[in-house]
């Protein structure tokens, strides 16, 4: 019998079997209805393989082949394999083949459409004979992502899923479709600004909207194609569609030497020219002749977009928290995919669960010039942002660091720092001074405007190997990361929310506290003796000029014993609020 090659999803254990068919006579392309994903066809050499059936439960190996980075769900059409690698029992398959997902342009009514049978030569073959290290970096990827699926909290992997491969740029119906994903779940307002239009000292460009960009070697070897990665087209090229020497072609080639692996991400907003980003290795292949440089794109006069949501307050006098992530950039995973998915799973959140007496602004807009047009179109807003946080890069491991804000003592980076504080952190390492550079922050803290705002995150800009490259991809990020900057986001709010600076009504010596049953009333939850400190601490510093947080900072206790503290306090009428 020949030998015989199979595709499967493999979701929360369970297996979908897409395709089996003989090695080498075809490969397998899934059709997506939002954007461009990989598939790797999975190879069996057994005579007769022992092919999984539909809805089989099975660990995430099959006969022997490790299914690595699987994530299917037939019904809607998402898809997240990347980089799947098989682990054959000899060399009979020496190539991992890739395979290009093409947008879908009609609407999916079953089974039998999705899945299209075509040849396909992908622009580059990876040899088996260095499998090992890619081996097992595939193995760590592939787990990271079948455990994000095994999350309790599959809406918001799902939602990194369905974010990552969208094709972004600062302007474009990439960054529609974002905003549309996130209207999905979110009611959020989409704005559109028209090129031209004089924003501060900026003005929106024309829209770029890309379709394909290929480079062709002169021996036929597709060495960059957007259908495979979005990033081997530099960001606003014009287009172009000619035949250009080695020696010409060299200026518009952008490679990392360092990386060799890695795809770089660049852009050229405000200068027409044209380029294609390449592996290092890939560049090294390429030699004198020429080659077909084509770039389908259009650049003209259209619009930026941006989204927004407002979820009111119940106090109007208590102002906004603006919170905010950057849309522009395409098929990277931490930057910005990971801030995306978590400011929605917060706007969730905040739908979901109780009013807060402050609103809570939530901005999605290309970054730079999206920060910069919704402060001009914003003013009024803007006197009513109490605080703030940019949300970027949050989803691979390590801690979580903050960039204060431009005055480095606001009550945002003071609520921020306790938090970390709370959390074990290198208060040296993981709180940053302010500088006027990185992302959105620095337009939220120009001089005129100076609001509250810093800057959240995990990998720091431009410090991390895979920043800005190809090397940010599904497998870089972890759900469990994406879910604690969530909370700790939630946590922020609660700070906000309670902090508050009281009067003791009985300042004269301490008051009698257990004559009042103050210490046997508190209980559940938080550790009694930080409670009973609480209770000392809140009274002795509450004399109108400090507040809840500035107890806790200076007391080293949580922040949550000393609001309980409050509260307790107020209720036994030993305590008022200023």
């Amino acid at each position: 019998m020949a030998e015989r090659a199979f595709l499967v999803g493999h979701i929360r254990g369970r297996v979908q079997v897409a395709h089996h068919g003989d090695i080498g006579e075809r490969l397998i392309a899934v059709r997506h209805a939002r954007g461009k994903v990989q598939l790797t066809m999975i190879v069996s050499i057994k005579a007769e393989p022992n092919l999984p059936t539909e809805g089989e439960r099975v660990r995430p190996d099959v006969d022997d082949h490790v299914i690595d980075r699987a994530v299917l769900a037939a019904d809607d059409l998402r898809f997240a394999l990347a980089d799947t690698h098989v682990h054959a029992a000899d060399d009979t398959e020496e190539r991992l083949r890739r395979v290009v997902l093409r947008p879908m342009h009609r609407k999916v009514r079953g089974r039998e459409d999705r899945l299209v049978e075509r040849t396909v030569e992908p622009p580059t073959m990876v040899t088996m004979d260095n499998r090992d290290d890619a081996m097992d970096a595939g193995d760590r990827r592939g787990q990271n992502l079948h455990d994000a699926a095994e999350s309790t909290d599959t809406r918001l992997w799902q939602r990194v899923i369905d974010l990552y491969p969208i094709a972004r740029s600062l302007t474009g119906d990439g960054v529609r479709a974002t905003l549309a994903r996130v209207g999905r779940e979110l009611p959020i307002e989409v704005h559109e600004i028209p090129s031209g239009t004089a924003m501060l000292d900026w003005t929106i460009p024309d829209e770029w909207n890309l379709r394909r960009a290929t480079l062709t070697a002169p021996d036929g070897r597709v060495v960059a194609d957007t259908d495979v990665h979005a990033l081997h087209v530099v960001g606003y090229s014009e287009p172009v569609d000619l035949r250009i020497d080695r020696d010409a072609l060299e200026p518009h080639l952008f490679s990392l030497p360092d990386r060799p692996d890695a795809i770089p991400y660049r852009t050229s907003y405000y200068n027409r020219t044209w380029g294609f980003c390449v592996t290092q290795r890939v560049r090294d292949t390429l030699g004198p002749g020429i080659y077909q440089a084509r770039i389908d794109a259009t650049l003209a006069p259209g619009s930026l977009s941006y989204g927004e949501l407002l979820i009111p307050g119940t106090d109007p006098d208590r102002g906004e928290v603006l919170l905010s992530a950057h849309t522009c950039h395409p098929q990277m995973a931490n930057d910005n995919t990971s801030g995306l998915a978590v400011l929605t799973e917060v706007g969730m959140r905040l739908l979901e669960r109780r009013t807060r007496a402050f609103g809570v602004r939530l901005v999605f807009a290309p970054g730079s010039l999206g920060a910069i047009a919704w402060l001009a179109t914003h003013r009024d807003v803007v006197l009513r942002i109490t605080n703030g946080l940019v949300l970027t890069g949050l989803g691979n491991r390590g801690p979580l660091h903050y960039k204060r804000s431009r005055r480095g003592d606001t009550q945002t980076d003071r609520a921020v720092e306790l938090l970390l504080r709370e959390r074990g952190a290198d208060i040296a390492s993981q709180m940053l001074d302010f500088s006027p550079y990185g992302y959105d922050e620095r337009q939220f803290c120009s001089p005129g405007f100076d609001l509250a705002v810093g800057r959240l995150t995990r990998g720091l800009h431009g410090e991390y190997p895979e920043y800005h490259t190809s090397l940010d991809d599904l497998a870089f990020v972890e759900a469990a990361q994406l879910l604690d900057a969530t909370d700790a986001i939630e946590s922020f709010l609660d700070v906000i929310e309670r902090d508050a600076s009281y009067r003791n009504l009985q300042p004269f010596g301490e008051p009698q506290l257990g004559r009042r049953g103050l210490y046997s009333a508190i209980g559940g939850g938080i550790d009694s003796r930080s409670v009973e400190m609480g209770l000392l601490w809140v009274l002795n510093q509450s004399d109108g000029t400090r507040s809840l947080l500035d107890i806790a900072t200076r007391s080293g206790l949580p922040f949550a014993a000393i609001a309980r503290a409050a509260d307790a306090l107020a209720a036994a009428g030993l305590l008022a609020r200023e």
